[in-house]
């Protein structure tokens, strides 16, 4: 079997060197049959060469069919297996009666070859057995099962080694064909002693074949119970052959025991269940594989039909142009020609739609996948939902092994549906609505079944009918976002106001509320120490009224509501750790919460310039027009790279608090050249105060 390393091609080549190796034996097989006729004609040997022959070719084709598409997968390998024991033992069966009865001497090595012949029908059915154990997924059904597997496939090749080691003359081998002809060879590669031990292996291997043919069964049948609906599918014809083969060893077991060794009923049972095993294994993987999918046979199925559409109608118009000639009349046959050259191409296109339609079902119509769809997407759904509706409909529509929904957010694109497992080769559609990047959509194409210009535009046209969808989708997931920021700040600040309330302006008030008690014991006893704790509270009460004061502008400055946002920003700007001018002539005066946004948002921009920029200067700007209020804030620091650099906690709560009110942000920035923050409000001139 080959490894899950093997590279797709090496894989593709190593099959078509096995099928190459089956068909000369095949043909060797065939050739020597033929020559051995004259003098050794069996009509039970060549049914058998029929049986086999062809059940070689129907597994040899199944597992090329398999390798080509999932190397990895043991059934394909297996399938191989078995193909070649069942020809290679007919051909070495051939070759030793022609090497020995109809042509004596002719051919070398016939006792080696009888040798290695005789154990194909043990191995044929030993590779049966694995097959059982493996089927669909190349893989046993559990940890126990994978032991059970292991132990199986050790000890039918210990047996094989046991055989061929054990001495022996050999005569009884596919159908008595040996036998009739007095056939008896010594085996060349016994070992003199080995005997007891050779034949204690091979009754041991003997035994493990039928109790790992009867698990294999109940294998077979527990992974079908636990399956998915898929996997149950794909199972059924498996579980109806080998459910026939245990009832017909059941029935007919006892039987074959209890009646003489020559009775009709031996005889019956061996052409009844060599047939069904041949021919019911493969018909059954067959069935799986073109009737439910398995192993992405898709495309095979797709060329087979394009084939045998156009094959019939132009053998029926060549036919046509045929019979028109030979009546003589040749502008028939001329209008004949014309026939077949005209109808070729939409015999050819009609071909290719009936095929669609038998391999990809509802892929077939580039129409109808779209029109899905947008029918899907314009329903109401959750944003996840519909996302991960999107990813399955598109990796239905396109036949992508997977497929990712990606959205972009804040400037970070993120993944947010998938369906299958990505791999290599990924292609990429970037979904844009009035310019503007909104996410991406991305397939990964078999490699069976890759991208083609036809797909590539159904990929593309999903993309456009995306954009209104991740446009909302982003809106949602913005909103969240900024929501969840907003209450965080709210309760950061909430907390921040309480410890300095809690550490500040309390801590005075309790002190003041002391002092005034020690004070009222003092009065009438040291007047001179009453006087001055009175001095002394006057000027604690007014620390506290200050502190208070502080707290309060914090939360809404009282110069803000009083004079406006010039006054208020050239007073922080004048306590400012880097020198700060302000422009904003002829600015007058907005809504209150318009002048509060401005206001925080300068001052946070201010603390970024005082933490990051190492700058010697910056400068406030605020201007209006076009009823809107704007403002600059411009540092001559370090600056920085914006493409490298997301925002902050601060910048990002600049953005939010703007967007609250339908503003905007933008951070211009490079590095060695400073950094200025633009914010924009839709604002339009108060007439009668703020209020």
């Amino acid at each position: 079997m080959a490894s899950s390393r093997l590279s797709p091609r090496t894989a593709l080549r190593l099959a078509y060197v096995c099928d190459a190796v089956i068909a000369a034996f095949l043909v060797a097989a065939i050739v020597l049959m033929i020559a051995n006729w004259a003098m050794a004609p069996d009509g039970n040997a060549l049914s058998l060469l029929v049986i086999f022959g062809l059940t070689a070719i129907a597994y040899a084709a199944v597992g090329t069919a398999i390798v080509k598409r999932t190397p990895s997968n043991a059934i394909g390998w297996i399938c191989f297996l078995i193909a070649f024991f069942l020809i290679s033992g007919t051909a070495g069966t051939e070759y030793v009666v022609r090497a020995v009865f109809t042509a004596p001497g002719s051919l070398p090595g016939a006792g080696l070859v009888l040798a290695l012949s005789e154990p194909t029908p043990y191995l044929e059915l030993g590779a049966t057995v694995l097959l059982l154990f493996l089927f669909p997924s190349g893989r046993p059904l559990n940890r126990v099962f994978r032991v059970i597997t292991w132990g199986f496939a050790c000890v039918i090749a210990l047996g094989l080694v046991a055989d061929l080691l054990t001495p022996k003359v050999i005569a009884d081998v596919w159908a008595d064909r040996l036998h009739r002809y007095g056939i008896r060879l010594e085996s060349p590669t016994g070992i003199p002693g080995f005997a007891a031990v050779g034949h204690a292996l091979k009754t041991t291997a003997g035994v493990t074949l039928a109790i790992g043919f009867l698990v294999s069964i109940v294998g077979l049948f527990l992974r079908r119970r636990r399956a998915d609906a898929e996997t149950r599918a794909q199972l059924r014809w498996l579980g109806y052959v080998a459910g026939a083969v245990l009832g017909l060893i059941v029935v007919m077991g006892p039987l074959m025991v209890a009646l003489p060794e020559d009775s009709p009923v031996g005889g019956l049972f061996w052409w009844v269940i060599t047939p069904l095993i041949a021919f019911g294994v493969p018909a059954a993987i067959g069935i799986a594989i073109v009737k439910y999918r398995l192993y992405d046979i898709d495309v095979v199925i797709r060329k087979t039909v394009i084939v045998a559409v156009v094959a019939v109608a132009v053998i029926a118009v060549y036919l046509l142009v045929v019979a028109l000639a030979l009546s003589g009349v040749g502008s028939r046959l001329v209008l004949g020609v014309a026939i077949l050259l005209l109808t070729f191409r939409p015999v050819h296109r009609t071909a290719r739609s009936i095929a669609d339609r038998v391999a990809y079902g509802k892929r077939a119509s580039s129409y109808e996948v779209l029109t899905e769809f947008t029918s899907r997407v314009g329903e109401t759904y959750a944003a996840d939902d519909v996302l991960s509706r999107m990813a399955r409909i598109l990796a239905e529509g396109t036949g992508a092994e997977a497929s990712r929904i990606f959205v972009r957010i804040g400037g970070e694109m993120r993944e947010a549906a998938m369906v299958g497992t990505p791999g290599p080769g990924e292609v990429s559609v970037s979904v844009l609505d009035a310019g503007e990047e909104l996410g991406a959509l991305a397939v990964t194409m078999p490699a069976s079944d890759p991208m083609n210009p036809a797909k590539q535009r159904l990929v593309d046209d999903l993309a456009r009918q995306a954009g209104l969808v991740l446009r909302n989708v982003r809106l949602i997931e913005e909103l969240k976002a900024s929501r969840q920021r907003l209450v965080a700040a709210q309760d950061e600040e909430r907390r921040k106001l309480e410890r300095n309330i809690h550490d500040g302006a309390q801590q005075q008030l309790v002190a003041l509320a002391i002092k005034q008690r020690l004070l009222g014991n003092l009065i009438g006893r040291d007047d001179e120490k009453a006087v001055a704790m009175v001095a002394q509270l006057a000027e604690d009460t007014n620390d506290a009224l200050e502190n208070l004061r502080d707290l309060a502008r914090g939360i809404y400055p009282p110069l803000l509501a009083d004079q406006g946002l010039v006054a208020a920003l050239e007073a922080q700007a004048r306590k400012a750790a880097v020198p700060t001018t302000v422009e904003g002539e002829g600015v007058g005066r907005f809504g209150q919460n318009v002048e509060a946004a401005v206001y925080f948002s300068c001052l946070e921009a201010l603390q970024n310039v005082a933490k990051y920029a190492n700058a010697s200067r910056a400068t406030i700007a605020l201007s209006n027009g076009d009823g809107s209020l704007t403002f600059t804030v411009t540092d001559d620091g370090a600056g920085f790279d914006t493409s490298e650099t997301s925002y902050g906690t601060g910048l990002q709560g600049i953005a939010d608090r703007l967007a609250a009110l339908g503003g905007d942000l933008d951070v211009r920035s490079r590095l060695g050249a400073g950094t200025t923050v633009a914010g924009r409000v839709p604002a339009l001139e108060a007439t009668e105060g703020v209020r």
